[in-house]
This record gives C-alpha cells, sequence and structure tokens, in this order.
C-alpha cells in the first residue's frame, strides 16, 4: 500500500471519529473542523490530534468554549478549534 494510500485512510477513520464523538456539540465542531481540514492533515497532525481527542469531551468542549483553560499540550488544536467554532458562530 501507498503512503498516500494509508494517509487518506487515515483521513477517513479521523473524520469518522470527529463526528461521532458523544456529545453532540463536539460532533458538530470537531467533526466539521476536521472533515473541512482533513485534506491537508500529515501523519503528525493526526497523530497529535488523535491525542487531543482521546481527552474527555466535557473538557475538551469547555475549553473550545473558553470556560476552561486550554491543555498546554494541545494548545494549537484547541486554539484552531476556538477559531473554528467562532466562525460557525456557535
Amino acid at each position: 500500500m501507498a503512503a498516500d494510500d494509508n494517509l487518506e485512510n487515515l483521513r477517513k477513520r479521523l473524520i469518522m471519529r470527529a463526528e461521532h464523538r458523544g456529545i453532540k456539540e463536539m460532533d458538530i465542531i470537531l467533526g466539521r473542523f476536521v472533515r473541512a481540514n482533513a485534506q491537508y492533515f500529515s501523519f503528525e497532525d493526526i497523530d497529535s490530534l488523535e491525542l487531543m481527542m482521546a481527552e474527555n469531551d466535557q473538557a475538551l468542549y469547555a475549553m473550545i468554549t473558553g470556560h476552561q483553560d486550554i491543555m498546554p499540550e494541545h494548545k494549537d488544536w484547541l486554539e484552531r478549534l476556538q477559531k473554528f467554532a467562532l466562525e460557525l458562530h456557535l
């Protein structure tokens, strides 16, 4: 299997995981974000995003909405998600 095929499969799996989180708000924010940007994600991006996605949904949602401080280890992704959520007017 070519590396591009493998990367595309990882992107598809990531989209599925992002759209089926467990709480609807995260399905919408994270799902739409990943679907809109997956084509640009590298192997490294997917690895780091999956680490962030392993965190508790309620905590992630609280960080994205500014109700909780952002975890430093996921700062880049969470800031991108905050900006994306604002652009969606969520």
